[in-house]
């Protein structure tokens, strides 16, 4: 199960007027599995720099490259533990993870960025000038 964590929209800030980019997480739990009470938050709209990063290093097949990027952008925090005590909530600690499970969090992770809606500020105005606006382009 996912939840997804966030604002719909950016805050405007006060001082500058810009547009601040809001942070999306979603918490991940995996109900009915082996790892079922272990939630963690994942970052959802991580730069486009390190997406891209994580998608070279899936087709040159650099695994520990893929989890230590994982581990440093994309995991905000985890519930795991080990013998010795707290798991951390990076790349050292998706290292540590047996490759089901870091292959699950990873996947579960990328099924849930390409699911993320974007949302509608407004309900969708009257469409009928849509029709009449597709008919004068065909007509040019």
């Amino acid at each position: 199960m996912v939840m997804v964590n966030g604002s719909k929209n950016g805050a405007k800030t006060e001082k500058r007027g810009g547009f601040k980019v809001p942070d999306k997480t979603a918490i991940v739990r995996f109900e009915g599995t082996d790892y079922d009470g272990r939630d963690r938050a994942l970052r959802l709209n991580v730069s486009l720099e390190h997406y891209l990063d994580l998608r070279q290093m899936s087709e040159d097949g650099d695994q520990a490259g893929m989890a230590n990027l994982f581990g440093d952008q994309m995991l905000a925090s985890w519930n795991l533990e080990n013998d010795s005590g707290p798991i951390p909530a990076s790349g050292v600690g998706m290292m540590t993870l047996p490759m089901e499970f870091a292959t699950l969090i990873i996947t579960q992770w990328v099924d849930t960025v390409a699911n993320v809606p974007v949302p509608l500020d407004q309900p969708s105005g009257d469409l009928s000038t849509l029709a009449e606006a597709s008919t004068v382009m065909d007509a040019e």
